[in-house]
């Protein structure tokens, strides 16, 4: 996927730069205004001189346009140009401080609530995706496991959990585990091959939850009473357990509903 970031400050120019490094497989190019030129030149980056003015060759040049500003001006400024939802790029909006990454344009078809998905993992965000399919799912799937779990052990932890608790993978929201696995290729892999959403819950977040089975092997190693329950409740919200913390194959499952009711 060919994609643009537009940040117009220095607080939106920290996410960018972030989300470059994180994005370095993917084809990402940063527009900035002038402004920030003559505060220092950035080699690798476009500079602009009228954002609405910019907008049109976006448009026609990239899959896909991250803008990390306010939801009202990129809707101000894409308004003009947008068709359908069979032509638009997808649109993702970050605010300044790279909480919230909102799937604002062509978020099925064209991909924007997976990209903000993947962006709000990077960036320890809430995704916010309001389309009707995604909308309807509401399982949490909390996961933990040892240093180097292939994709191959998680993803039959995963489907075997679902299996237990009689629910299906469409149901799945997201998939939560510790932001101390960041780097696991396995963890990784399996969100992708199942389709779903990753998030890492902070490790300071699981330490406030009580788990029902705490794992003295877990606390040994990485300070927390339990990981796969914790995530499940933290990743949703009005969550409440359907599956306690299961071991599959060295991995351990938990899953959790979201309840609005």
């Amino acid at each position: 996927m060919k994609l643009a970031a537009i940040a117009l400050n220095q607080n939106s120019l920290r996410v960018g730069n972030y989300l470059r490094q994180c994005l370095s497989d993917d084809d990402i190019f940063l527009y900035l205004p002038q402004k920030l030129q003559a505060a220092g030149a950035d080699t690798k980056a476009g500079y602009f001189s009228d954002l609405p003015s910019l907008i049109p060759s976006l448009f026609k040049q990239y899959d896909a346009l991250i803008f990390i500003t306010s939801l009202g001006l990129t809707y101000r400024v894409i308004a003009p140009y947008i068709e359908d939802k069979y032509h638009d790029p997808a649109v993702v909006v970050i605010d300044e401080l790279g909480r919230f990454c909102i799937s604002a344009l062509s978020g099925h078809e064209g991909g924007a609530n997976t990209l903000a998905a993947k962006l709000a993992a990077h960036l320890n965000a809430e995704a916010v995706i309001t389309t009707a399919t995604e909308a309807g799912r509401n399982i949490i799937a909390g996961v933990g496991c040892r240093r180097g779990a292939s994709g191959a052990s998680i993803k039959q932890a995963i489907m075997s959990a679902l299996g237990q608790a009689q629910q299906e993978l469409g149901m799945v929201r997201q998939l939560c585990t510790i932001d101390i696995k960041r780097d696991e290729p396995g963890i990784w892999s399996t969100a992708r091959e199942l389709g779903l959403p990753l998030r890492f819950i902070p490790k300071s977040w699981l330490e406030r939850i009580a788990v029902q089975q705490p794992s003295e092997w877990v606390k040994q190693q990485i300070g927390v009473a339990g990981v796969a329950e914790p995530c499940a409740l933290l990743g949703g919200k009005c969550t409440k357990l359907i599956l306690p913390k299961t071991i599959i194959g060295g991995v351990t499952v938990a899953l959790a509903r979201e309840n609005f009711m």
